[in-house]
């Protein structure tokens, strides 16, 4: 139980300050678009990266769950079950990078 709860706040911390550096390459992303145009991008960036950041400590927290059950070492499974959900992170966010900066681009054309 404390290797499924440590690994849900580490990483939980860990996609946090990846969420914060992800809006920061957004907000370079969208330089030179307006602010009418890139408040919907920042918008979404930011609900769904609040989902993101608690959907990745779940996948951490089952993936050191599922490792406890297959008699790896807590420390060990803490660790692999982090490092899983920050790849997961960093993966999303950027995606998340994408469609910002295509929302950013529909609305500059189209409104």
């Amino acid at each position: 139980m404390a290797a499924k709860i440590a690994a849900f706040l580490i990483t939980l911390v860990l996609t946090v300050i990846l969420a914060i550096i992800g809006f920061a390459l957004l907000m370079l992303a969208l330089n030179g678009y307006s602010e009418s145009d890139s408040m919907y991008s920042m918008g979404t960036y930011g609900i769904f990266a609040f989902l993101l950041v608690f959907a990745a400590a779940a996948i951490a927290a089952g993936i050191a769950h599922l490792l406890i059950a297959r008699e790896f070492k807590t420390v060990g499974a803490v660790m692999i079950s982090t490092m899983a959900g920050g790849v997961f992170a960093v993966v999303a966010i950027l995606i998340l990078i994408v469609i910002g900066v295509l929302l950013a681009e529909y609305f500059q054309r189209y409104s």
